[in-house]
């Protein structure tokens, strides 16, 4: 099975790139401060969006997203 695995990176006005993702079972993972900085906003704004994906979607948060979320 041949897979592609695309990675798109965002880079700041200045050209910067700097992120932290932890890739496991094929995802890639970042805590929510770590999505904030690289959108280059407050981590409020990234809640805010997660919480209105869950809702949309009716998922349930499962346990490693909640741990995930204690350590900012």
């Amino acid at each position: 099975m041949n897979l592609e695995e695309k990675i798109i990176l965002y880079t700041t006005d200045s050209g910067n790139v700097s992120v932290s993702v932890r890739f496991e079972n094929g995802n890639f993972w970042m805590i929510q401060k770590a999505i904030a900085e690289l959108f280059e906003t407050d981590r409020s704004v990234i809640t805010k969006h997660l919480s209105n994906i869950y809702a949309r979607k009716n998922w349930i948060r499962s346990q490693p997203v909640q741990n995930l979320h204690r350590f900012k």
